[in-house]
């Protein structure tokens, strides 16, 4: 068995659907009308991820008072960790709010590269593409606690004579479809006059594969979207 992937479930989809057995708050944000957060839970399953990002750009938000709201959480809701998902261009405002949560927080916390790097906390490593050595697309971050994001991986690339460009989604269609197990994808080829179109994708053993080796590697945690990743993970079995 792999690691687990925490998938990231909106307020809504906790609400209405069932949740996983590993789910994240996705996600409080930086109040437009005051100095803290906002949309924090109320309830939660205990274990679950809680998740801030940066929808929302600070303005004047007090470090303290978001800190105190992110550490009363945790441990009201038993929360298994804190991701700053913090995806906006780097903000030294954003940087001491970060630094302050990593400091206090009572439990594992991580942040993306750039908040990452002057904090003691984890880091957030962007998905692999299905392209690419999952050892290889970790490298850069040796020495540190590492949580993985995960996804389908869905790309196309396109080879000519000018070089390859690599385009967001995979069509696959009726095209026989290939497996490479080094880098845990699905992919089939299509042959124009002038062009050869590769188009990839990770299914559930190409996933579960993925988990195995993060594991291997010590990652410390998985993470994707409900919205993503659950109609693959937990297909019903044919009958």
């Amino acid at each position: 068995m792999g690691l687990p992937i925490y998938l990231a479930m909106t307020a809504w989809e906790m609400s209405h659907l069932e949740k996983p057995e590993h789910c994240g708050w996705m996600a409080c944000h930086f109040s437009a009308y005051g100095s803290g957060l906002s949309n924090i839970p109320t309830q939660l399953p205990p274990n679950s991820l809680l998740i801030l990002n940066d929808r929302m750009p600070p303005a004047g938000h007090d470090p303290e008072l978001i800190t105190r709201q992110i550490c009363q959480t945790v441990e009201e809701l038993h929360c298994c960790g804190v991701l700053l998902d913090l995806q906006r261009p780097y903000c030294l405002e954003t940087a001491k709010i970060a630094a302050a949560i990593c400091a206090s927080v009572p439990c594992p916390v991580t942040a993306t590269a750039d908040y990452a790097r002057d904090c003691d906390c984890g880091i957030l490593i962007p998905p692999v593409p299905p392209y690419r050595l999952l050892t290889d697309h970790l490298a850069p971050w040796k020495e540190r606690q590492l949580w993985l994001e995960v996804d389908t991986g869905q790309c196309t690339m396109e080879l000519t004579e000018q070089g390859c460009k690599i385009f967001p989604g995979a069509e696959l269609g009726s095209s026989p479809i290939h497996q490479d197990t080094d880098l845990h994808c699905h992919y089939s080829i299509r042959q124009e006059q002038d062009r050869t179109v590769f188009s990839l994708t990770r299914t559930a053993e190409d996933l579960q594969a993925l988990l195995e080796q993060a594991q291997q590697l010590e990652i410390f945690l998985c993470t994707g979207l409900y919205q993503e990743l659950e109609p693959v993970l937990f297909v019903p079995p044919q009958t």
